[in-house]
């Protein structure tokens, strides 16, 4: 597993320096999670849960796209470039959005989630109903 990491971070370096920096690595249209036939040999939940990782893993890429941008149209950070006193605050400035990028999408996941959890919360609460219906009726 420790050479398959490190042979996609050697991979990611390449390709992030072969493209330029605003055709990032992971805008790559293409699925690279993806085996040939994977899906039809999963589970159904499997595959649920392959989606939501991808569908992860894109949120992730976005989000450091949209971090990348600010960055680069940052009003504050260019103004830090060109004064030498405060040109040591720039990784700081830089630290703030990208958190700030992060904290909004896991606030947005957050919010999925708790929205998840209720909706299966009402699900099972109504099977529960219906098995214990099903139980009083055969006990007539």
């Amino acid at each position: 597993m420790t050479s398959e990491f490190l042979s996609s971070v050697e991979s990611a370096k390449y390709h992030s320096r072969k493209e330029s920096s605003h055709n990032l690595p992971f805008s790559n249209p293409k699925n690279k999670y993806k085996s040939p036939g994977a899906d039809e040999d999963l589970d159904p939940k499997y595959q649920n849960l392959r989606k939501w990782f991808e569908t992860r893993v894109k949120s992730l890429g976005d989000d450091i796209k949209n971090a990348f941008n600010l960055v680069q149209k940052d009003v504050l950070i260019d103004t830090m470039r060109h004064d030498p006193a405060s040109g040591e605050y720039i990784n700081q400035r830089v630290k703030e959005i990208i958190e700030d990028c992060i904290s909004n999408d896991r606030e947005i996941l957050l919010e999925k989630m708790a929205l998840q959890i209720s909706y299966m919360k009402n699900e099972f609460s109504n099977s529960e109903q219906e098995h214990l219906k099903v139980l009083f009726i055969h006990q007539l």
